[in-house]
């Protein structure tokens, strides 16, 4: 837990797992972690003011779980290249400059349908409010200390063992 990158830039920031208990699994910490990834990208997103169908590539754009997260979560579509190592051909493009190489020799990227959000304004708001509840904590954790966590800014809030689908 080196501290928080972008767009906070905190160092000094503390890695949290709030809300566990005797019932948590092992699978609840691993949503978490998607969930959390999923929220990140929402704030780059916000901190960059870019709009229109998120192109993601990768070893991670591999779960459909992370991609609808992240759908849900930033209420714009998500297409996911159908060679999930696509950025690999984008540092081949830039070897490209070689000599006797040209950037058309390279093949163009595809990607899959469209992954549409599934939830409504109401709910994303919802989860960017526990998110970014969860960033104040991070950033006001001191070093070295155990912390009496404040309650969550979602009174109606589940965890996924108890909600429904």
């Amino acid at each position: 837990m080196a501290g928080l990158g972008s767009p906070w830039q905190d160092p000094d920031a503390r890695g949290l797992l709030a809300g566990i208990g005797l019932h948590t699994r092992p699978a609840d910490i691993v949503r978490a972690a998607l969930v959390g990834i999923g929220a990140r990208i929402a704030d780059l997103l916000d901190a960059f003011d870019l709009d229109g169908d998120l192109r993601v590539d990768g070893g991670l754009s591999r779960s459909r779980f992370l991609l609808q997260e992240i759908a849900d979560t930033t209420g714009r579509p998500v297409r996911p290249a159908i060679d999930p190592e696509t950025s690999l051909r984008g540092a081949a493009m830039l070897a490209a400059t070689s000599p006797g190489v040209t950037i058309a020799e390279i093949a163009g990227v595809d990607y899959d349908d469209a992954i549409a959000p599934r939830t409504d304004g109401a709910d994303r708001d919802a989860a960017r409010a526990h998110h970014e509840w969860s960033i104040e904590l991070a950033r006001d954790v001191p070093a070295g200390t155990s912390h009496r966590l404040r309650p969550a800014p979602i009174a109606d809030h589940q965890d996924s063992t108890t909600q429904e689908s």
